[in-house]
């Protein structure tokens, strides 16, 4: 008959179980909330309403990109001003001139407002999406979604509050050329409303599902998040989330906003990220559940800052986190280490002096301290393992998208790595015991956390949360040490696993390395769970750890390593110059790769001749710039025509002043291909002026002479010929969006018969034969980014001037 101690022994793996049953609670509580019907209340949120309002601003092209300047994107800036118009708000666009990092565009920004917000002089909250896409999708999630939710939640702000009342007012902004530079957001400090902003509520997306998360905030973060913490029915932030963000090459709107001073929070979703910035960015692959969530938070976090003066707002900043999407959980920054060296002093006396007031039997300090240091052990050695495997495997197998197409794998080996790697130390120690490893991974997480609240102040939460709550509950550790042990795995789950998942959907590393630690944290939580007498002797240690590497297997099987529903990213090009029979092609990953690449990234785009390395596997296959992947034939495609329009007065002083005459020429651009961006290089050096687009619908005759009146005339600071808009200075290699349909109009100071111009046209697409010389031999699926790039060396005909 088994005795009740031999009975203890078999059920003691049932607590291991319960925390990874609880890992599944934790999963499900981590899920948007559920769409509302279209049905609901007029002044509640409704995601049903907004994607028929999604559908309407995508007419009759939903999958067709809207790149800034593109005939798509003007139609939808019509769309978009209808039904602003039909929710009885006042709309405008703003259409300006602009030229960032490195880029320039002509940006068509709508900004609404309810018709009381000119009439009073009361600060406004900016709740801001963009509506242009990226060339290679059609930018449904990414972010027209985010605009439908906008006009759904001025739709209910219009049923709740029709007069527009409140401490603050209300101010709707649809940014355009997001993606191509920040182009609206920084027109926006031209408009005469932009000093009345307060706070900025911005919403974004990179990819196609998930929960709706303040991935983002700038100044005031402390006083903001008491606003969501307040405020929001289904909270899900963190400060490890802007701190990583802000070290980041990516940017959105907010980054503008914070340049000027203006508090703001980012919401965004972030799941299947392997859909961002690709064709299956559409209707058919969003997720109500997921615009549900960035709608309401968006309602929410409006109706809080408008119902708070905006004068004043504290310039502070906190450690935050939610807890399962109910609470938020804050303190201020510089708490974070005199919290964590609490814990770790009260861990420490516990674990040494517990026995005098019979909290456990005694425990010895070297082996308690012992434990504390080897966790960094088991990290350290299991990462040499793993980049072993993750270089070792993929110069095997000659796939260079192998890890990413594998990657919920290394996560989950990682955190396995780690418990092999204490199971190999101890599994011959009879002397270890749960108390000493119990204590000991506390008091290592306390350490931690001293080190983090010191010099990491917004990760710290990672450790101190879960330290905290094991310090609290130590005392009772002796009498139940299953259950403690249980509760502390539990409560830390609570923690690291949202985190796991917003890092895999937020960054798509392709290593585990950072990803990874939130599953080796779980793991070392749980395995005082595994030890009473001896890991060596422990039945409940070996059937926990089959029962987790098969739970793994099947997670990981559960998602597919790659397909056409779910590809690996990588930007590919295709580039080809005239007079050559051959076009070369290129690639780089995306995003970024932690281990083999710089976080900054690259934007290098080879130069016509460059020698470049051939892609190799692996490591080398994975570095900083742009690699060459091979040739292709030539594909067709014509240079553009210069033709000069004539020869302006010597003596003008437009567009830059000079103290000597020089001829100056104007040349018409024409190209033959529908390309959205274009690159211009004189080869001498001399200085090329983009005329307005109001330029580009004049034909040559009026064009000329309207040059010619206005030639002479005094001008004032924006203004070109007569135009409301700046001779934009052109500097080499700077992309221009041309808009849609228009010959590009550019004025050259320089003799036009020694003119000698090379353009580049960029098309935002790569044959297929191209892409699968980088698919792999396991046929991996590659998107992103793809663009041909047509190098022309082009002279103008001289004997060709137009009317004089």
């Amino acid at each position: 008959m088994a005795t009740s101690r031999s009975w203890r022994q078999r059920l003691s793996a049932l607590w291991l179980y319960a925390v990874v049953l609880g890992c599944l609670v934790i999963w499900f509580c981590s899920q948007p909330p559920s769409a509302l019907p279209a049905s609901a209340s007029p002044e509640d949120f409704s995601a049903h309403r907004a994607k028929a309002r999604l559908e309407a601003l995508l007419g009759d092209q939903p999958d067709a990109p809207r790149v800034v300047g593109s005939e798509n994107n003007a139609a939808v800036v019509e769309r978009l001003t209808a039904q602003f118009h039909k929710l009885g708000l006042e709309a405008e666009v703003q259409r300006e001139r602009v030229c960032a990092y490195g880029r320039c565009a002509e940006v068509r920004n709508v900004i609404a407002y309810h018709p009381s917000v000119p009439k009073h002089k009361r600060d406004l909250v900016m709740l801001s999406a963009h509506h242009d896409s990226v060339p290679t999708g059609p930018g449904v999630a990414d972010d027209l979604a985010s605009v439908a939710a906008i006009l759904e939640v001025a739709a209910t702000r219009q049923a709740s509050n029709p007069m527009g009342k409140g401490k603050s007012g209300v101010l709707y902004f649809i940014s355009d050329g997001e993606e191509m530079g920040l182009f609206g957001a920084k027109a926006f400090y031209k408009h005469p409303l932009a000093d009345r902003v307060k706070a900025v509520v911005n919403l974004e997306a990179r990819g196609t599902r998930g929960r709706s998360f303040i991935f983002e905030a700038t100044h005031a973060s402390g006083w903001l998040l008491d606003r969501a913490a307040y405020g929001l029915s289904a909270p899900a932030v963190n400060s490890l989330a802007p701190a990583v963000y802000e070290r980041l090459p990516n940017g959105s709107d907010l980054h503008v906003h914070r340049e000027h001073v203006k508090p703001g929070v980012n919401f965004g979703f972030f799941a299947e990220v392997s859909h961002y910035h690709t064709p299956l960015d559409d209707l058919s692959h969003l997720s109500l559940d997921s615009l549900q969530h960035q709608g309401q938070n968006a309602a929410e976090m409006v109706q809080g800052l408008t119902s708070h003066s905006l004068r004043r707002l504290p310039s502070d900043r906190a450690v935050y986190f939610d807890l399962l999407g109910r609470k938020v959980v804050k303190w201020p920054e510089p708490w974070s280490p005199r919290l964590a060296t609490v814990a770790l002093i009260f861990l420490w006396l516990i674990a040494v002096a517990g026995h005098k007031y019979r909290f456990h039997a005694g425990y010895s300090t070297a082996m308690i301290f012992g434990n504390a240091f080897k966790p960094l052990l088991y990290l350290f050695l299991s990462s040499i393992v793993l980049l072993a495997l993750h270089y070792g495997i993929g110069e095997a197998v000659h796939d260079p998208f192998f890890w990413r197409a594998n990657r919920e794998a290394v996560v989950w080996g990682y955190g396995l790595l780690t418990v092999l790697m204490f199971c190999g130390f101890h599994a011959y120690k009879s002397e270890e015991v749960s108390g000493h490893m119990w204590f000991g991974h506390w008091i290592f997480f306390a350490m931690m956390g001293v080190v983090a609240g010191i010099l990491l102040p917004a990760v710290s939460y990672i450790f101190i949360a879960p330290c905290v709550f094991a310090a609290i509950v130590s005392p009772f550790y002796g009498r139940a040490p299953r259950l403690i042990g249980a509760l502390t795995a539990f409560f830390g789950a609570c923690v690291w696993l949202p985190l796991l998942w917003a890092l895999i959907d937020g960054l798509d590393l392709l290593t585990s390395l950072l990803v990874g630690l939130p599953v080796a944290f779980l793991m070392l939580a749980l395995m005082p769970l595994t030890s009473e007498e001896g890991v060596g002797k422990k039945p409940g240690f070996v059937f926990g750890m089959l029962w987790m590497i098969f739970a793994a297997f099947i997670f990981t099987l559960s998602f597919p390593s790659s397909s056409q529903e779910r590809p690996v990213g990588a930007n590919v090009y295709l580039v080809q110059t005239e007079g050559v029979e051959e076009a070369n092609l290129y690639f780089r990953m995306m995003p970024m790769d932690m281990l083999a690449r710089s976080a900054k990234g690259t934007q290098k785009i080879p130069e016509p001749g460059e020698k470049m390395p051939i892609v190799p596997y692996a490591l080398r296959g994975l570095a900083n710039d742009v690699y060459r992947a091979g040739t292709l034939p030539k594909l067709s495609g014509d240079a553009p025509t210069l033709r000069p329009l004539g020869s302006l007065p010597k003596d003008r002083t437009q567009p830059v002043e000079r103290k000597h005459g020089l001829n100056a020429e104007v040349i018409l651009i024409e190209s033959k291909q529908d390309a959205p961006i274009i690159t211009l290089r004189e080869a001498s050096g001399a200085k090329i002026f983009w005329l307005p687009t109001e330029a580009s619908v004049l034909d040559n005759d009026q064009l000329l002479a309207r040059l010619k009146e206005y030639s002479h005339e005094p001008r004032s600071i924006g203004e070109c010929f007569g135009w409301d808009a700046p001779c934009l200075e052109i500097r080499p290699d700077q992309p221009l969006f041309i808009p849609y349909g228009q010959p590009l109009r550019v004025i050259i100071e320089k003799d036009v018969s020694q003119l000698d111009l090379e353009i580049r046209e960029i098309f935002p697409a790569v044959p297929p034969a191209a892409a699968d010389r980088v698919r792999g031999p396991r046929e991996t699926a590659v998107h992103s980014g793809d663009q041909t790039l047509f190098l022309w060396n082009v002279r103008v005909d001289p004997a060709w001037y137009g009317p004089m």
